[in-house]
């Protein structure tokens, strides 16, 4: 109830709501400033940590990192997972992808010609892509005559 003791039409309530979030969207907005404020005052004053920051992050993510393998190398070792799984080391065979880095798994995804399915897989699902290209090789590996 409005206080002449009606109820609010839906265009008052309306354009209370709006200038309710019009007040919100301006206090954003200084949070916003001051917190871009703190930030640069941090880094000009303590440029050494903002550097090995920036350094850490970029450790962290192993995407970006460069395989320390070979195409070559990548199917050599494709080629002793499924020896491993075709001698029913299964466990012996997911062990040795399990044991490889990421940047050389994606080569190594890369390299059987599997596609990603994500922009960023995670390792276990490209470890799993990769363990069913194994069941493949061995299937087609395996004669039977008819």
């Amino acid at each position: 109830m409005t206080s002449t003791g009606g109820f609010r039409t839906t265009e008052e309530e309306v354009s209370r709501m709006l200038d309710e979030l019009a007040v919100l969207r301006e206090l954003l907005r200084e949070i916003s400033g001051r917190l871009s404020r703190l930030e640069m005052r941090a880094k000009r004053a303590f440029p050494a940590v903002v550097v090995t920051r920036k350094e850490t992050k970029r450790a962290n993510n192993g995407r970006n990192l460069l395989p320390q393998i070979t195409a070559a190398e990548a199917l050599q070792i494709y080629d002793h997972v499924v020896e491993e799984a075709r001698a029913g080391e299964h466990k012996k065979a997911t062990d040795l992808l399990e044991q490889l880095p990421l940047p050389d798994l994606l080569l190594l995804h890369k390299e059987v010609g599997l596609t990603r399915s994500e922009s960023k897989p995670s390792r276990k699902a490209i470890i799993s892509s990769l363990l069913g290209r194994v069941k493949q090789s061995v299937m087609l590996s395996q004669h039977t005559s008819r």
